[in-house]
């Protein structure tokens, strides 16, 4: 009897632990014992009170309603399109390889109907072949023979800005890592590409380099194209273990780069950029995280500190750069709006002539198999909705010029990798032509499909689950993109359905076509369809077409004639958590 009494007080115990975490603290196992009916009723016989406000939060069935209005005549600003940039993350195996330029090819076949896609980040151009058994990523620039003469190699480079600029795409060019010949020492080196990342025997050599290579690159292109694309010293040199010299003050920052060794590598390498291209655009620091020190530091640097190669007062810096991710509102705002404010303050009147690049941005650090879903486009136009919310509160310059969505090179097989694309095929070898949508991916295109002008939109404030974004075009064209966004509910386990009362008053047409394209798990989503069919791993063609009509952004409905009564429309939409739905209006003639 005893031991019965021992097993149920254990079990209670664990499903107490549940019910804590579950009232406490959202996380993954919240949404695993809110999912579950059993577990929920163990729950509310330890909090009774809980059942009836709890209950319809987690009843399949349960539609919550949610009154949206906007007012077309109402514009309250411009609709910002910062997002259009992507990281690659590679050189020499990310722009070459046929599969990752494949990816290219549809980038490009995309801005033909509108602009979405403009810059591409990439890093590794001063990489040499790496002696481990992984992807080549750099271009093997810097080569020295048996006798010590320098040459520098350009093939390689040639080659994948060629593939880039053949397709109107511009680079944002990482200078990193060290070449082997150059290093003071080979054995460090980052863990994702084996990049090596200790410093330069001779820093007036790496000086040479980035001259050979920027003017190299003003030949090839012209000074008139280049003069249009960014070059970023290093990576994320704030953190130690990108970067080859340690904060003097272990104690205290115990993985913080010392920006004083960052500072003289940039002004050796803005030294010999400038000497090749005088106009060029160069900055940094590409900051993993670290304002109050590092940054801080390095733009105190740039505006008033002494410059290594000059000995005078301050370097040539044309655009700021750091990294956003995780979650919008509890890292991305508070961070970024952190980096612009202590920007303003040090740069002073200076600040209106910089750019600032968000040059990898992401919900996760980390490959996870949430990117595939419906979640990665609604928290991609929720990134966007919340830097335009930031920018209405605390001014227009906290706008980002350019914003990269990292996708590293295409991954294979819908795997955890970052990317707005996968492909299929071979799993080493990938096809170019069996290259599928992620859900991500659409979200880039609902996007591209909002006007000019942004719209006043109430009775959900920015920071709720559902919000989104209105817009105008030309008084011919009025748009809608709301999302659901619960980023703690990553897994997608919420079944909790929404109904939308939208409101459109004030309408400047009477008569309109209705669009309505969806994102969730039925449309929009190849992942799903990939899914359905069993996950092929090189479906036959007529299944591959199945696929291909499945992963574009699909309309929900036939697209109709309608008209408004009194310059007013009201709609009904109805959507699943961490979806996201565009509803489109366009003029038409009686």
């Amino acid at each position: 009897m005893k031991r019965l009494q021992n097993i149920g007080i254990a079990f209670i115990t664990v499903f107490i632990i549940f019910a804590l975490i579950l009232f406490f603290k959202k996380d993954a196992v919240y949404y695993h014992v809110k999912s579950n009916p059993l577990l929920m009723k163990i729950v509310y016989l330890f909090y009774p009170d809980k059942k009836e406000a709890t209950f319809e939060a987690f009843s399949p069935e349960f539609k919550k309603n949610v009154r949206i209005e906007i007012d077309a005549a109402n514009v309250i600003g411009k609709f910002h399109r910062f997002y259009n940039g992507i990281g690659m993350g590679t050189f020499n195996d990310g722009f070459r390889k046929p599969v990752n330029h494949g990816f290219f090819k549809l980038l490009a076949e995309t801005n033909k109907d509108r602009r979405l896609f403009l810059y591409v980040n990439s890093k590794g151009i001063f990489m040499d072949e790496s002696n481990s058994n992984i992807r080549d990523d750099g271009a093997h620039i810097y080569q020295v023979d048996d006798s010590g003469n320098v040459h520098y190699y350009w093939d390689i480079m040639d080659h994948a800005l060629d593939n880039l600029t053949e397709l109107d795409l511009k680079p944002i060019i990482s200078l990193t890592f060290m070449p082997e010949k150059l290093a003071s020492e080979t054995n460090r080196r980052n863990p994702w590409n084996k990049g090596i990342i200790t410093p330069p025997k001779d820093y007036v050599k790496w000086q040479e380099l980035v001259y050979q290579t920027v003017n190299h690159l003003k030949n090839r292109y012209g000074e008139k194209e280049i003069a249009n694309w960014y070059f970023e010293v290093w990576n994320e040199p704030d953190l130690f273990k990108w970067f080859w010299i340690p904060h003097p003050d272990r104690k205290e920052y115990r993985y913080k780069g010392d920006f004083m060794e960052y500072c003289k590598l940039y002004d050796y390498t803005v030294a010999g950029a400038t000497e090749a291209f005088s106009d060029i655009k160069i900055g940094g620091p590409a900051l993993a995280g670290d304002t109050k020190v590092f940054f801080e530091e390095f733009m105190k640097h740039c505006y008033h500190g002494k410059n290594f190669v000059t000995g005078k007062s301050g370097t040539k810096i044309d655009f700021i750069s750091r990294h956003n991710y995780g979650g919008i509102d509890a890292r991305i705002l508070p961070t970024y709006k952190d980096f612009v404010e202590r920007a303003k303050q040090i740069a002073g009147d200076a600040f209106k002539e910089l750019d600032i690049i968000i040059t990898e941005t992401g919900p996760s650090t980390t490959p996870e198999p949430w990117l595939n879903t419906r979640y990665a486009a609604a928290w991609i136009v929720k990134e966007v909705a919340a830097i335009h919310y930031l920018a209405d509160s605390e001014g227009t310059e906290f706008l980002p010029d350019i914003m990269c969505f990292w996708t590293k090179p295409v991954p294979p097989q819908f795997n955890n990798h970052f990317g707005l694309v996968t492909a299929l095929g071979n799993k080493w070898h990938p096809s170019p032509d069996m290259i599928i949508k992620r859900p991500a991916f659409n979200g880039y295109e609902a996007l591209g499909f909002l006007g000019d002008e942004r719209l006043q939109l109430s009775g959900a404030e920015y920071g709720d689950y559902i919000h989104g974004v209105a817009t105008k075009q030309n008084d011919s064209e009025v748009a809608v993109l709301l999302y659901h966004l619960d980023e703690s509910n990553y897994l997608n386990t919420d079944s909790t359905t929404y109904n939308i009362e939208l409101k459109i008053k004030n309408l400047p047409f009477s008569n309109f076509y209705l669009t309505y394209y969806k994102i969730d798990d039925i449309f929009s989503n190849g992942y799903s369809f990939w899914k359905k069919m069993g996950q092929p791993e090189s479906p036959a063609p007529k299944y591959l077409k199945q696929l291909k009509s499945n992963d574009d952004l699909t309309r929900y409905t036939p697209i109709v004639e309608m008209s408004a009564k009194n310059d007013n429309f009201d709609f009904d939409v109805e959507m699943k958590s961490n979806s996201t739905d565009l509803i489109i209006l366009s003029k038409r003639e009686k």
